[in-house]
């Protein structure tokens, strides 16, 4: 009943999935990861075949969670089918937005920095963002340097020495 793919009943599939979805939240918050990648697993396999179609949103939240899951469990083989699912049937540049935050996370845990920071220049010029395609070191601490300047243009000495020493919080 409602194994492996082959459901007997759809509506009873998507009910099952859907808490799934609810079972796997709660794992996730009580830090059983394991447990919730049994949950999503489970909900990945009771969806219908056209899933994308007919259960949108019940896919991507079981898909986004499996990325994010995967992370958490540093499972960093699984990471690519799952975002590339997601990324292949996203709707909109939203709904893409969590798995490409996630592929820019694998990059770069794969020691893959360039393509890591290419990507997320893409995602910063498609939320309208636009920085230049090659920083160096020199450049950004001129800049950091001219935005301090100019921040501090008006403060006094005496000022800073006013202020409150600096806790840890």
């Amino acid at each position: 009943f409602c194994k492996g793919g082959n459901p007997t009943d759809p509506e009873e599939c998507s009910f099952f999935a859907d808490s799934n979805v609810t079972a796997a939240k709660i794992a996730i918050a009580a830090s059983s990861l394991v447990q919730a990648r049994s949950y999503i697993d489970t909900g990945i396999q009771l969806l219908q075949e056209d899933h994308w179609q007919t259960q949108y949103s019940l896919s991507l939240d079981l898909f986004e969670m499996s990325a994010s899951v995967s992370c958490m469990l540093g499972d960093i083989d699984k990471m690519p089918n799952v975002l590339d699912e997601i990324l292949s049937n996203a709707k909109s540049f939203d709904d893409s937005l969590k798995a490409s935050s996630f592929v820019v996370k694998l990059l770069a845990s794969s020691s893959k920095f360039n393509e890591a920071r290419s990507n997320c220049l893409a995602i910063l010029a498609n939320l309208g963002e636009s920085f230049p395609e090659d920083v160096s070191p020199p450049v950004v601490l001129d800049q950091l340097s001219l935005t301090t300047r100019a921040t501090l243009r008006n403060i006094t000495r005496n000022q800073i020495k006013m202020l409150p020493p600096m806790t840890n919080r």
